[in-house]
């Protein structure tokens, strides 16, 4: 009877030891914590990654970083890369270098080993859910800006060096004349190729210094309004880069239109307003052509542009000299008449083609009325007598 209670009791001792080793698991439970980076942050610089785990010794912490970002209608090649882990139940580093902006979170995994009489079992933790963060870093300021002109087309071709992000889609491209104000003249995308980007520029309005200077513009990600159904670009742009300037001549005129509006700026192009309108081409200018003109004034009844011939050119009353290649801007409301002159500067030249058309009307004039005066009877001429016997003599 002692020895049957003896086994009885030994059999509950390893039942209740075997019952223990299982449920020593669901004992020692582990949380872990994320303190950094913040959740829904955004970071213009790479973030710290901390935490810990608590609830008993762990091995290490494995660390996981996912892409969620948004990148609609760009083809961009963004990885993530891999986190080595860290023993112990602590952890904080600096998260390294990510190709892309973007929207990411982070993952932090503690794993330790329980033995029984089962044997050896891995058991793992993690943060719940995973911690989100934004990264928003700006561009590095594009560099080796060079500008280089080409005579024969009137053209600057800008060049630099490809920045090294991987998500850039534009760069955007600044000018200045004689030190002025910086004004846009373009952007242009990054190229699909592992080539520098360049943008050609052929529009100067007149002679001067030109100045260039360009600025990268960094994709973070595409957010979606699903209320409104649309969706917009964050963006980053980075600082203007160091200047490169030439020294270029005025853009040769190609087409003139008189009106009665003013001139525009320094952008150049058509101007609306009824202005003088200047349509420029990137082509090899022709020889410069002078033109005289002569200002006939609305009073005068002239309402269309003479173009008979050319050949030198007669700046507009109270005008600035002209340009060399470029007509002289006629006063608002007036009509261009250009003429052939055949040698001479002097507009008095006109008289004579004038006169010598005002002579030969007279004499043609003169001439019908002689004509129509010869085809007329004399009233002096003598009438024949009218037919029949002769009159009886008077007695």
């Amino acid at each position: 009877m002692t020895l049957r209670r003896a086994v009885a009791a030994m059999t509950a001792a390893a039942i209740a030891l075997l019952a223990g080793a299982a449920a020593a698991p669901a004992q020692s439970a582990v949380v872990v914590t994320v303190f950094e980076p913040i959740e829904g942050a955004t970071y213009e610089v790479m973030p710290w990654a901390s935490g810990r785990a608590d609830g008993r010794p762990v091995e290490r912490i494995e660390l996981r970083l996912a892409d969620r970002t948004s990148r609609q209608g760009h083809d961009f090649a963004c990885g993530v890369p891999e986190l080595q882990p860290v023993p112990g139940n602590e952890f904080s580093q600096l998260l390294p270098t990510l190709a892309c902006n973007g929207e990411y979170e982070l993952t932090a995994t503690a794993v330790w080993t329980e033995r029984g009489f089962g044997g050896a079992q891995e058991h793992r933790a993690s943060n719940d859910p995973p911690r989100r963060f934004v990264v928003a870093i700006p561009p590095v300021t594009p560099s080796g800006v060079r500008a280089l002109v080409d005579e024969g087309r009137g053209t600057v071709t800008l060049r630099w060096d490809r920045n090294p992000e991987g998500d850039i889609v534009a760069y955007e491209i600044e000018r200045s004349r004689d030190g002025g104000e910086y004004r846009s003249v373009g952007e242009v995308e990054q190229p699909a190729r592992r080539g520098d980007p360049e943008f050609v520029d052929d529009r100067f309005p007149v002679d001067g210094e030109y100045s260039y200077r360009v600025k990268a513009v960094r994709l973070v990600r595409v957010v979606h309004d699903d209320l409104e159904g649309t969706s917009r670009q964050e963006v980053r742009t980075s600082a203007w880069s160091a200047s490169a300037s030439v020294q270029m001549a005025a853009t040769p005129v190609t087409t003139t239109t008189v009106g009665d509006g003013a001139d525009g700026g320094e952008g150049g192009g058509a101007v609306s307003g009824g202005a003088t309108s200047r349509h420029q081409s990137s082509r090899p200018a022709s020889p410069p052509t002078t033109r005289r003109q002569v200002y006939l004034g609305q009073g005068q009844g002239y309402r269309t542009e003479l173009d008979y011939g050319v050949d030198a050119t007669v700046p507009a009353p109270g005008d600035d000299p002209v340009v060399e290649g470029e007509a002289a801007a006629p006063p608002p409301g007036s009509v261009v008449a250009r003429l052939d002159g055949g040698g001479g500067d002097d507009p008095s030249e006109l008289l004579l083609p004038v006169a010598g058309g005002l002579v030969l009307l007279v004499g043609a004039l003169q001439l019908r009325y002689l004509l129509r005066q010869a085809s007329r009877p004399s009233p002096l001429a003598v009438r024949e007598p009218a037919s029949g016997p002769p009159p009886a003599p008077y007695e």
